[in-house]
């Protein structure tokens, strides 16, 4: 995606994933196993270093990477933290604005009226610029009827 303006156009990568250290701690907590892999992948872990790796002339829209709150905690709790990875990833697009342009919101998709709410606070009267939505969510498919008015808030906007 090309950013326009009068002074010169900037490439934009809409799918840059981070993993916030309170996610990741949060998870692992519940969840010693949930870690895969890749997510141990330096740059998703260490902001300075992903920062340091976005080219003059481009920036990134922040997302959490999958490891979603839902799949390991009660609703409450997973609300909770996904309020948490939001704060960090608006932290973080707050400090470096010229290499995150932006970020997405997590929402727990075990807990709609939070996820609402979240989508209020941070999406509608806050600073992040969407929220993040997988194909799939606690096994089901994200339009299964219990996910809709997720949809629905999302459309008036």
């Amino acid at each position: 995606m090309i950013n326009q303006n009068e002074d010169h156009a900037k490439i934009i990568d809409v799918f840059a994933h981070t993993l916030p250290t309170q996610l990741k701690q949060k998870v692992l907590a519940v969840a010693p196993d949930a870690i895969a892999p890749w997510m141990r992948q330096p740059l998703l872990n260490d902001i300075a270093a992903d920062k340091d790796s976005i080219l003059p002339g481009q920036a990134e829209i922040l997302s959490a990477v999958n490891l979603n709150p839902e799949d390991y905690m009660a609703p409450n709790e997973a609300a909770d933290v996904t309020r948490q990875a939001n704060e960090a990833l608006i932290s973080i697009c707050q400090q470096y604005p010229q290499q995150f342009a932006g970020s997405v919101a997590m929402v727990p998709m075990n807990n709609v009226p939070e996820a609402l709410k979240i989508i209020d606070d941070d999406v509608v009267h806050g600073p992040m610029l969407g929220i993040q939505l997988f194909t799939r969510a606690l096994k089901k498919p994200i339009t299964a009827t219990e996910f809709q008015p997720i949809f629905q808030k999302n459309g008036r906007y």
